[in-house]
């Protein structure tokens, strides 16, 4: 898993697996 701010603009709502792991 990759911690990637793409990802978070991409979930705005959600918490990222990546960040809870």
């Amino acid at each position: 898993l990759r911690e990637d701010k793409q990802y978070l603009s991409d979930h705005p709502g959600l918490v990222p697996v990546t960040t809870t792991q």
